[in-house]
């Protein structure tokens, strides 16, 4: 989202048309372009398949079934619902057993046959700087950041949703 979130905040989207009947997002990547244009359609495309994966995701799933399940892994696995900024969080032993729990959900996704995309959004919100990698096995490996699935975060994810 960097560099293009940077344009849309200098105005980027004010310089497209009123009424745009099918927006093209050639090199999407977040998709923050997208989610800031108004248009009745949208053809999204990146090369990532795994951001390929998180659009189609937006389009088969509603908020709803995308928050419920998001939901359920915090609260099976008792991921954080809470920042846990440095400096500013000071409980160790929550921080370690969010981490733990984080550990639990990418061990799972990745030892998942049929990986769900439902679990590899939820690891992006818990992941460092809400990033993705995969090493050469394919494996999900990013380790754990300081971030949560927020109230904030959530109602973006219903507008995501809708977008896609």
């Amino acid at each position: 989202m960097g560099n293009k979130k940077k344009l849309i905040k200098k105005g980027l989207t004010e310089l497209f048309p009123n009424n745009i009947n099918t927006f093209v997002d050639l090199f999407a990547g977040s998709g923050i372009v997208s989610m800031n244009t108004k248009a009745k359609k949208y053809i999204i495309n990146d090369v990532e398949n795994h951001l390929t994966e998180l659009y189609t995701m937006f389009r088969e799933y509603s908020a709803d079934v995308i928050i419920k399940h998001i939901e359920q892994r915090i609260d099976e696995l008792g991921l954080a619902r809470e920042r846990t900024k440095r400096n500013e969080f000071k409980d160790k032993v929550k921080i370690q057993r969010y981490k733990v729990a984080y550990m639990e959900l990418r061990k799972q996704y990745n030892g998942q046959e049929s990986r769900l995309v439902l679990d590899f959004y939820t690891l992006m919100f818990y992941s460092f700087s809400q990033q993705f990698r995969f090493n050469s096995k394919g494996e999900f490996n990013m380790p754990c950041g300081n971030d949560c699935f927020s109230e904030k975060i959530k109602n973006i994810s219903e507008m995501e949703a809708i977008f896609f």
